[in-house]
């Protein structure tokens, strides 16, 4: 059985249309479309990441090489981190989150107070060097023309460290508009 497996934004559930024209099209292709919800509050990428992880270790390792893993901002932070360790077929990286500790000098002093001095000091654990050495492969990051510049550079980069494709979605901005919804449907195989 291949799976698709959604990560979902940063305070999202999963419930939003956007993940169930995603999980529509997956079906229709012969996936199981399974969305992962997170449990946002108070908690950091390092529990977030363990949290997803402790879902997909209901799955066999062969079932997982087989199968696709899909994230959203946050969601695709903790699905790209996952993939480090974890082989699937493909990673589809939506508009991920920037949060390395390379980037966290250029955030304003408003990010700081809204996600807190705990969160802030966990994403001093993750590196966008790290992922010059990954074993992650078949990699697609999708990215908002109008989205955090930051983002767009940090995804590319990373994208380059895994030889992977990295593609601007023209006139959006932090969303799965239904263009972006489209590009990805034709990732999914």
């Amino acid at each position: 059985m291949k799976y698709l497996f959604i990560v979902p934004g940063f305070g999202e559930t999963g419930k939003e249309s956007c993940y169930k024209e995603i999980s529509k099209c997956a079906k229709s292709k012969g996936f199981k479309s399974i969305t992962i919800s997170v449990v946002w509050d108070r908690n950091t990428l390092s529990t977030w990441i363990k949290e997803v992880k402790k879902i997909l270790d209901k799955y066999s390792r062969e079932e997982l090489r087989e199968s696709i893993i899909l994230g959203f901002s946050f969601g695709a932070l903790i699905s790209q981190e996952i993939a480090k360790d974890i082989i699937f077929d493909k990673v589809i990286s939506c508009s991920c989150s920037p949060y390395y500790k390379e980037n966290l000098k250029y955030f304003p002093k408003e990010v700081y107070v809204f996600f807190g001095k705990k969160r802030m000091k966990d994403f001093e654990n993750y590196s966008i060097n790290s992922y010059k050495k990954s074993k992650i492969r078949n990699f697609i990051a999708f990215f908002g023309e109008k989205d955090w510049d930051i983002g767009q550079k940090t995804s590319k980069k990373i994208s380059e460290y895994l030889g992977g494709a990295f593609q601007i979605i023209p006139e959006t901005e932090h969303e799965l508009s239904p263009l972006y919804i489209k590009k990805i449907q034709n990732k999914i195989e």
